[in-house]
């Protein structure tokens, strides 16, 4: 698999490799990488044969970029997003947020890392439904030992940013 990073105002280019797209929107000037992805890999092995989910990807994502990961059924997606939240350990290569490769990471700093660094947006199925759109956010802080006043307000501010507002909210 293979990517391209057409600025999309730049130029309305479409890479092709195994079906999978990325696009990057570059927001203004140059930053650098916050995450750094070298000659990344993953075969799974199922019966005698071995499937190659990813073959040596390389690419970096600049602090502000806005990413989209599109491909058919079967081309890889699940699997870089995997890599990039540190789900799964790569066959080679590495995944660098920050100044961290968390490929090299034992399960317990991953994990931590993770828990510090890592958020997930889940398409459905993953928010508990006794709790409001805001407690769902907030949930993570609670993990780390955050206090519930600014749980609270720190769900509050990540959903401003996205412009969210639950049904009972007037703006």
């Amino acid at each position: 698999m293979n990517f391209c990073r057409p600025l999309l105002w730049e130029t309305q280019e479409i890479c092709y490799n195994k079906s999978v797209e990325f696009f990057a929107v570059d927001w203004g000037e140059a930053m650098a990488a916050i995450i750094k992805i070298e000659n990344l890999r993953k075969v799974y092995p199922v019966g005698k044969e071995r499937i190659v989910a990813l073959n040596n990807i390389s690419f970096d994502i600049e602090e502000g970029e806005i990413c989209c990961i599109l491909g058919t059924s079967g081309s890889g997606k699940s699997t870089l997003l995997n890599q990039l939240a540190g789900l799964e350990k790569p066959t080679k290569g590495s995944v660098t947020i920050g100044k961290t490769n968390i490929s090299v990471l034992s399960e317990t700093r991953l994990a931590k890392f993770r828990q510090k660094y890592i958020g997930f947006v889940f398409q459905s199925y993953n928010l508990l439904p006794a709790y409001t759109a805001l407690e769902n956010v907030a949930m993570p802080l609670m993990f780390r030992g955050v206090s519930k006043k600014k749980r609270e307000q720190k769900a509050k501010e990540l959903q401003a940013a996205i412009h969210f507002c639950e049904e009972k909210c007037i703006t």
